[in-house]
């Protein structure tokens, strides 16, 4: 297996978190040794896929809004950022599903640069522009703290904590504090954190906003799955089993929300794991 093949091989089976992640860190390195290869700067770079609130650059760089959630301004940016990611986006794996995970990422990013826009073409001084994946992984912060708020999450130093008091922490820190310091980039997490409730909300009573896109994107997934259906067991059987996944996994993100993640035993992680992977 050639060098390349492995790359694209482990890529694809490394699940979506763990994609995003390559994915913002793939994009930081190429732009930064083209930056350094060649006479274009790293300025004009950014001016090309970042997101500027000024209408008469982004109908020229109209493709900005999807591709500046993907580009970190620095080494620090990218670190913090995508450690950020890791972590919410582990609960957010665990208590609503990997499959949501691209959709609440994408559309908690474009909220939050149209909110970007908007403000900055509304108010004097709160434009600009703007590079960074903050505003989506804000949408995926907020989106598991408004699912699940009262799970007990371990902190270090701190034990456990309730994971709304870890999602609010994080908010007013990076979004509220001080909005005079990088104006653009808090406005976008606002967003990004209005899209994230929102959808939230809409799931716990029962509407899966990204249940189109995820219909596409998963579609030869679900797909094979059907085969295995009509084939293996009648609609009364596998209505049964759905409806018993569901009571089992009520149950223990009941726990969850009791008694903390580190309460499951290794058969309710297995379960959780397990049936995680099927929404």
């Amino acid at each position: 297996m050639s060098f390349l093949k492995k790359i694209s091989q482990d890529f694809k089976t490394s699940g979506l978190l763990f994609q995003l992640i390559i994915l913002n860190s793939v994009v930081f390195l190429v732009l930064n040794i083209i930056a350094n290869i060649t006479i274009v700067s790293k300025t004009e770079l950014y001016y090309y896929t970042g997101l500027a609130s000024d209408l008469s650059v982004f109908v020229q760089h109209f493709w900005a809004l999807f591709t500046y959630m993907f580009i970190q301004i620095d080494l620090g940016h990218l670190f913090f950022n995508m450690l950020w990611l890791y972590f919410m986006g582990q609960l957010f794996n665990t208590i609503i599903g990997h499959q949501r995970m691209l959709f609440v990422y994408m559309a908690g990013g474009l909220c939050g640069g149209v909110l970007f826009m908007l403000i900055g073409n509304l108010i004097p001084g709160m434009g600009g522009f703007m590079v960074g994946s903050s505003a989506a992984v804000m949408a995926i912060t907020v989106a598991c703290g408004f699912y699940m708020p009262d799970m007990q999450v371990n902190v270090l130093f701190f034990g456990e904590v309730r994971l709304k008091w870890i999602v609010l922490t994080a908010f007013l820190l990076s979004s509220v504090i001080d909005i005079s310091t990088n104006s653009g980039g808090k406005i976008s997490h606002i967003g990004g954190a209005l899209f994230g409730m929102l959808f939230a909300l809409q799931l716990k009573k029962g509407k899966d906003l990204s249940s189109w896109f995820t219909q596409i994107f998963y579609r030869g997934a679900k797909s094979r799955l059907k085969v295995v259906h009509k084939r293996g067991i009648s609609d009364e059987e596998y209505n049964y089993n759905r409806k018993d996944e569901q009571k089992m996994l009520d149950e223990i993100l009941d726990k969850i929300n009791r008694s903390g993640y580190e309460s499951l035993s290794s058969k309710d992680k297995e379960i959780l794991h397990r049936l995680s992977q099927k929404k």
